[in-house]
């Protein structure tokens, strides 16, 4: 069994259109979500399937509600969802890479 040891908040991002552009709005979806780190030293490059991409750190949490559209929030950083994946698709695992944005 993993040990969870740290709490993050998932962000779900809704964009809206009006006269004066496009407007980003964060709503809170899951609120301290018990989940594991695993940093990387610095950024690494994944290739998988023909896609590349960097990851700074790999969460591991229950499975709930989360697309690769949404965000997370650990401290007062946010970090993008680059993937997603439902480990053995047994319902018990989502492993999230995660690179933060500046």
């Amino acid at each position: 069994m993993i040990q969870l040891n740290a709490k993050v908040n998932i962000l779900r991002i809704t964009s809206t259109t009006s006269a004066m552009g496009e407007t980003e709005t964060e709503n809170v979806l899951h609120t301290n979500l018990p989940c594991r780190i695993n940093w990387k030293r610095g950024s690494e490059k994944i290739f998988f399937a023909k896609n590349s991409y960097f990851r700074d750190g790999k969460l591991f949490c229950r499975v709930v509600d989360i697309t690769g559209k949404d965000r997370v929030q650990y401290k007062s950083k946010v970090y993008q969802i680059v993937d997603v994946n439902n480990v053995d698709e047994s319902d018990r695992l989502l492993v999230l890479d995660i690179r933060i944005i500046e």
